[in-house]
């Protein structure tokens, strides 16, 4: 059950990474996603929390995704729409980013209080 946590603490460290590396060092057109490994469920609230802001019209995003029985391993790169300015973008991005990271925790957190009471019984 260790590795379930394992993967949850590196999902967040990479997500808590490409904040810091996206505040420092601001790519113009073009923002890269760290692979992420994730259940099935996680996997699609993101790629629908991106999808809504390609319909926003603030970046467009290519999802490379591959599936396995458990998981899904996704990476994500956006694109910035020209004529959108940086701020807007930056500020949407971080934005998305600790929405991804808030749910990934909060989700982590239910799923080992239904473990810790699965093994009560």
């Amino acid at each position: 059950m260790g590795s379930f946590e394992e993967h949850y603490e590196q999902v967040i460290r990479d997500i808590e990474e490409l904040e810091i590396r996206f505040q420092s060092k601001n790519k113009p057109n073009e923002i890269r996603l760290p692979r992420l490994v994730l259940d099935i469920k996680d996997a699609r609230w993101i790629s629908s929390r991106f999808y809504e802001d390609v319909e926003r019209g603030i970046y467009s995003v290519k999802l490379n995704v591959k599936k396995s029985p458990n998981s899904v391993e996704m990476e994500a790169t956006l694109r910035i729409i020209e004529g959108v300015g940086q701020t807007v973008v930056g500020a949407t991005v971080l934005f998305v980013l600790k929405e991804v990271k808030d749910y990934l925790v909060r989700n982590r957190r239910k799923r080992e209080k239904l473990r810790r009471q699965r093994e009560k019984i």
